[in-house]
């Protein structure tokens, strides 16, 4: 077996979850001398996520109020104390399953729900009594929570929140290497590029909302808040991270929401930008962090001709 083991399964099914427990639970405890990046099944609990790092209060002014699902009753109140929030499965990933639940005038509600790229469902539901059926057959699926809905910031009229990877260096710190601006379809919930959303540079389009030098501080403010919560998340769990993508918010006031926490996110970057110089970075942090780990000295990178 080797030295370091850098963990980057995505979806692991039912049939092979027995194989991966044993590896990354059984094994590797038996075998400590191998190191293991990135925590078997760590971050996928979004309301554990959420529970940890509200208790740090450097930190829990960037969560937005947000509670398990548990029962119609307490759903409801959320909504009456918020008038508007999210229903999120408590484990998953790239937005499925996400709901928005508005209410308007004299208990008139609407609810909103992605098919597809081009295809959202809004309904408009007029009585208490019916929305605990819609909300019943959501949150007998899967286990749920639910969160404020954040007044995002608008470009073109599209929802934006920002994609902030970081990756560990070669001295076991946190570096950032990629800012995008995530914007969704007009009057979309979500800003994924699955449900219709496209990528920018994070900071061509807070300039262009705000402006060049308001955007300049609002992007300092974001790295900082993210690196803060990245530091955290290593006192919080046994294992290292290698790398991480926080789902960071900026409402109209300019506040910084940190939204969600991905233990391995997808890194793309904006259509038209050259990956490579990126690719390569990517690779000395990551071969970087695992010699930092080992005690051993600076790396020594060679790369494929098309990075030269």
């Amino acid at each position: 077996m080797p030295d370091i083991i850098y963990n980057q399964t995505g979806y692991i099914s039912e049939e092979l979850r027995p194989f991966y427990s044993r590896l990354f639970l059984d094994y590797l405890k038996k075998n400590e001398r191998i190191k293991l990046i990135n925590p078997f099944l760590a971050l996928r609990d979004k309301m554990q996520n959420h529970d940890l790092l509200s208790s740090y209060t450097a930190i829990s002014k960037y969560l937005p109020d947000t509670q398990n699902c548990v029962s119609f009753e307490s759903f409801y109140d959320f909504l009456k104390k918020h008038h508007s929030v999210y229903l999120k499965p408590i484990v998953s990933s790239l937005g499925l399953g996400v709901y928005k639940v508005s209410v308007y005038g004299n208990k008139e509600y609407t609810v909103e729900h992605h098919l597809s790229q081009s295809e959202k469902i809004k309904k408009t539901i007029k009585n208490r009594k019916k929305l605990s059926e819609v909300f019943k057959k959501i949150i007998t699926r899967q286990p749920y929570l639910v969160q404020e809905t954040v007044k995002l910031i608008h470009y073109q009229n599209r929802p934006v929140d920002f994609r902030i990877h970081l990756f560990k260096n070669k001295q076991g710190e946190w570096d950032i290497l990629v800012a995008n601006a995530r914007v969704g379809p007009v009057s979309g919930i979500i800003t994924s590029r699955i449900w219709g959303g496209c990528r920018f540079s994070a900071d061509e389009i807070l300039s262009d909302v705000f402006s060049t030098f308001q955007g300049e501080r609002i992007l300092n403010k974001i790295e900082e808040a993210v690196i803060q919560i990245a530091k955290v998340l290593d006192e919080l769990h046994e294992k290292p991270f290698g790398e991480l993508g926080f789902d960071i918010a900026v409402d109209e006031k300019k506040e910084i929401w940190m939204i969600e926490v991905n233990p391995k996110p997808n890194w793309s970057l904006p259509a038209g930008i050259d990956e490579n110089p990126l690719e390569e970075k990517v690779a000395e942090h990551l071969l970087g962090y695992c010699l930092c780990l080992l005690n051993l000295g600076e790396p020594v990178m060679v790369f494929p001709e098309k990075f030269k």
